[in-house]
């Protein structure tokens, strides 16, 4: 089983990776330059049909290949091969000295290292062979490099003028302007704050009627640490950057209004108990019945609204956040441990108060096109061989 694993991961950490050759590039200034080149390059006059998709194979390793037929003659081509890499050109004449490198031009996308980074660190936050201690040393290096050069303090995004910003200082992904609409709703005056949602944070603005509208940043491919409770309802997680604390309560601290009670945690802010994770059906069977003289419980906080969460078990996890797009699930996130186990974060308010003026936007450097044809894959110590129109990515 780990065999397999380290069979699986071991392509992440070769050296030939364009992620590697980036990470290698940012200047002392947190900038980074990733800057695609594209090259042409000859092999032979004529080069055998068996040849030319060898290397082709090999060429893919190190960026996106294609080889351009100029004329064939029986099982002989002539053309030239077209590389876009993040390598540079002394190196591709290293690594590949039979071939004849020429620079044709260098194209720039911002976005380029980041998707690299995005599909990187998850494969490499659950190595499961690395040492612990040398593990947690590379990630907080990786996670420090990239935060300072893709996210940003959440109250930065704003001018001074706008007042009423709550989790300012709370680190968010930078990938989209904010949409044109949302921009009215905070200037007039609504409270603004951050929203993670299916793996995407969003800034989300109080139309002070009770509703948000929501313009996506990007996503949050960093980890994070979680409270885990456990219900009668089940386990759940929270991050603990949108938890107040744990607290011992005193029933008899519990005030009732009307079919809800709230604790009072701090002055003037109150959180709305949950009576239905002690499996309660109401209130006023939860005191008529309760044997308890004091609770523990979560205070969470979601879109400025406080929750206090009875719990009968709590410990910490470090997650990662999954991406998924459907807005209308009832589970606010979906989070991965190290190990690969999933954990839910569910809503705890209504979210059809939310409108979601955009939604996350994917950037990628190559728009591939459906090949047709036959394919092989390796699984399971087993050949596959399947015929379909699939993305070479």
């Amino acid at each position: 089983m780990i065999s397999d694993r380290v069979l699986q991961l071991s392509p992440l950490l070769s050296l030939d990776r364009p992620v590697w050759a980036f990470l290698c590039s940012p200047s002392s200034d947190g900038k980074a330059d990733s800057t695609y080149s594209d090259y042409s390059a000859v092999l032979n006059s004529e080069i055998p049909k068996s040849l030319v998709g060898e290397s082709l194979a090999s060429l893919a390793s190190v960026g996106q290949v294609s080889f351009d037929v100029s004329s064939s003659n029986g099982e002989l081509l002539k053309g030239r091969f077209a590389l876009t890499s993040a390598q540079s050109l002394s190196w591709l004449k290293s690594r590949f000295p039979d071939f004849q490198w020429e620079l044709v031009s260098k194209s720039y996308d911002e976005n380029a290292l980041r998707d690299l980074c995005e599909e990187s660190f998850l494969p490499i936050f659950q190595h499961s062979t690395m040492p612990s201690d040398e593990r947690r040393r590379f990630l907080d290096v990786y996670e420090k490099q990239l935060t300072q050069l893709f996210y940003r303090a959440f109250g930065s995004l704003f001018t001074s003028k706008i007042m009423n910003i709550k989790q300012a200082s709370r680190m968010v992904p930078i990938v989209n302007r904010m949409d044109a609409r949302l921009c009215e709703d905070v200037e007039k005056g609504g409270v603004v704050l951050p929203i993670r949602h299916g793996g995407v944070f969003y800034t989300a603005v109080d139309r002070c009627d009770g509703t948000f509208s929501l313009s996506c940043l990007g996503r949050d491919y960093l980890p994070s640490f979680l409270y885990e409770i456990e219900t009668v309802k089940g386990r759940f997680v929270f991050d603990q950057a949108e938890t107040t604390g744990l607290f011992l309560v005193a029933i008899d601290k519990l005030k009732r209004v009307g079919g809800t009670a709230y604790f009072e945690f701090d002055e003037g802010v109150k959180s709305q108990f949950q009576f239905n994770l002690f499996g309660y059906d109401s209130i006023e069977v939860f005191f008529a019945s309760s044997s308890h003289q004091e609770i523990d419980v979560l205070v969470v906080d979601q879109a400025g609204q406080c929750f206090a969460l009875p719990y009968h078990k709590v410990r910490e996890v470090e997650g990662v956040c999954s991406l998924f797009n459907d807005q209308k699930s009832w589970a606010k996130n979906v989070w991965l441990d190290r190990d690969g186990l999933p954990y839910i974060e569910p809503w705890l308010i209504d979210t059809r108060r939310f409108s979601y003026s955009s939604s996350l936007i994917t950037n990628s450097l190559f728009k591939p096109e459906p090949k047709d044809g036959y394919y092989v894959g390796y699984a399971l110590a087993k050949y596959y061989v399947i015929e379909a129109a699939l993305y070479r990515l």
